[in-house]
Order: structure tokens, then sequence, then C-alpha cells
């Protein structure tokens, strides 16, 4: 009987603990990175079975990509962090895309030249500050993100507290992201098609050799699909980071 007695004690205080008002948490600050963060994503699901190169005509399968940053760079005189993009494909070289994003508001820029006329035409993935019930327009008019919840996700890479974001628009398929302000990334995204990012791990590397490693992959890139490595390139030569153009002839053999 005193047994009983004291499991229906521990009953109730614990459902009185989980009737206490719980504290919001903090929103989720506007990250700062630095040249060489970097984090690698497993990929799967149908958006990576068949992962298309721009210019090329074709497809690829990939199933990982390693995002590293470049540097700080400005343009159409906004702030932005350059970004590289490197895939571990199943078969060929990797593909590697450079991508700028926004400091600021975290929109993402595939082009470069989209910007000279002023053309902000790109998402906006994340508005900070993070806040539970936050909504923005991710694209003026045609889409809308909001933050649903915190919880917690469990990825290959640990365990994380991550906020959750929703994103909506009209004929196309929803998403969904989970940032977490320890990684200062996502470090999951899901499509409803079921495809899936989720992070495996993150660190800091030294900026040069970062950058080494972006373009000796793109250089390898360029001897199978110089059209599609060209771009990446472009935006190397753009932003001084490289002789792009050289670079380019020597992968092809011009």
């Amino acid at each position: 009987m005193r047994g009983f007695q004291r499991g229906i004690w521990f009953l109730l205080v614990a459902i009185l603990l989980a009737c206490q008002p719980q504290t919001p948490p903090p929103p989720a600050p506007l990250p700062t990175w630095h040249a060489g963060l970097w984090w690698a994503y497993a990929l799967h699901g149908p958006n990576f079975e068949r992962f298309p190169l721009p210019g090329e005509g074709v497809t690829v399968a990939v199933r990982s990509v390693r995002r590293v940053v470049v540097r700080d760079v400005r343009a159409a005189g906004e702030p932005f962090y350059l970004v590289g993009e490197v895939y571990d494909a199943e078969t060929g070289p990797s593909p590697v895309f450079l991508r700028l994003v926004h400091r600021r508001t975290f929109f993402e820029v595939h082009d470069p030249a989209l910007l000279d006329g002023g053309m902000m035409t790109s998402v906006t993935w994340l508005a900070f500050p993070l806040v539970v019930g936050k909504r923005w327009e991710t694209v003026p008019g045609e889409g809308e993100a909001y933050v649903e919840s915190v919880e917690t996700v469990r990825v290959p890479a640990g365990v994380f507290l991550a906020y959750r974001v929703r994103y909506e628009a009209p004929g196309v398929p929803g998403r969904t992201l989970w940032y977490a302000v320890d990684v200062q990334a996502p470090v999951r995204v899901r499509w409803e098609n079921g495809s899936e990012w989720q992070l495996t791990d993150w660190g800091q590397a030294d900026p040069a050799q970062a950058l080494e490693t972006v373009i000796a992959a793109a250089q390898q890139m360029a001897r199978r699909y110089p059209h599609a490595a060209l771009l990446a390139f472009d935006i190397l030569e753009r932003f001084h980071l490289a002789e792009g153009r050289r670079l380019y002839r020597e992968a092809v053999g011009e």
C-alpha cells in the first residue's frame, strides 16, 4: 500500500512539473561566419539521385556535400559570404559550385551577375533573429516561411536543439529546415518528396587551404564538365580569389 501511495505521489509531482510554464528559448542570433568554417552533409532522396549540372544537359548522383566559407565579399554594395560547395559524386569528378550568402538576411545567390542590376531574386531562407512564431516572405508575393517550434533533432553529427522552420509557396513542394545555434547552420533539411540533407560533421579549417581545396575540385570538374565549372571560375576571378580564367584554361587544356 505504501509503495502504491508513493507511486501516486511521484505521478502527481510529475504532472505538476509538466504543467509549469516553460521558459522560451532565447532568439537565435545572426550567425557570424569566418573563412574556413565548414559543414559536411549526407544527402539522400530523389533530389540527389539526378542532380543537374548547369550547361551540361546531364545529371549525376551525389551522396554528400561539404560547404565551406571562402571569404567575405561585397556584391552590388551588399555584404555576402562566398561559400564553396564540393559534392561527392558516385562516378566522375565532384561537382563544385560557389554561391553568395547574404550576411544579414541569408538569401543565397548562385550567379553574382544577377546583383549588378539590383535584382535580389533569390530566396530568403532565414531571417534573424529566429523566434517561434516569426514569419517572413521568402520571395516577395510568392512564398512564406515561419518558425514552427524549437525541438531536439538527431542527425549523424549528434543531437542538437534546433529551430524548426517551415517553407511554403504555391505550386512548390514544401520543405522544413532545422537550424541549430551551436552549429550556426542548418543541421537538417527535409523536402516533401523525401529528399534530405543531414549534418555529419563541421569545423574550422585554414582559410587558404579551404580555398585551395575548392579550386582543385573545380579544376577536376572542368576537365569533364567545362560548362558547369565555368561559372565557378568566373566567380573566383570576379572576387580576386584566384586567376579564374587562367586556371580554367589550364584545366580544360586550352
